[in-house]
C-alpha cells in the first residue's frame, strides 16, 4: 500500500500548543481524504503518552490514517506508557513507510 503522505515526528511536544501544531496538518490532509501514515520516533513518541495526547486517537477513530511506532533499545520502556494504540515497527518496516510513501512531512 502506498501513502499520498507520511508525516513523520521526531522532535517531542514542547507543550499543548505544539502538540496540537503537529496534530493540525494531519488533520488537515484527513479532510483532503488522502492517505495518511503517522511516524512517531525518538522523542517524537512523546506525543503519544501525557496530557493531550488522546487527541492522536481520533486519527484511529475516524479511520483517517495510520500510527506507527519507532522507537530505539534505550527507549523501550516508554512504549509501556503511552496513551494512544500505535503499531509499533522496527527500523525495516520504517524503510518500507518511507519507500511507499510519496511525500515525506517532517515535524
Amino acid at each position: 500500500m502506498t501513502a499520498d503522505l507520511l508525516f513523520e515526528i521526531v522532535h517531542g511536544p514542547v507543550d499543548d500548543r505544539d502538540r496540537l501544531e503537529s496534530l493540525e496538518p494531519v488533520l488537515a490532509a484527513a479532510t483532503l481524504e488522502l492517505d495518511i501514515d503517522v511516524l512517531f520516533r525518538g522523542a517524537g513518541a512523546g506525543h503519544l503518552a501525557g496530557p493531550g495526547s488522546e487527541r492522536w486517537s481520533q486519527v484511529i477513530d475516524f479511520d483517517l490514517g495510520r500510527l506507527w511506532l519507532h522507537l530505539d533499545a534505550v527507549d523501550q520502556d516508554f512504549f509501556e506508557s503511552t496513551v494512544v494504540e500505535a503499531e509499533r515497527i522496527g527500523a525495516d518496516e520504517v524503510e518500507q513507510l518511507r519507500r511507499r510513501a510519496r511525500k515525506i512531512v517532517a515535524l
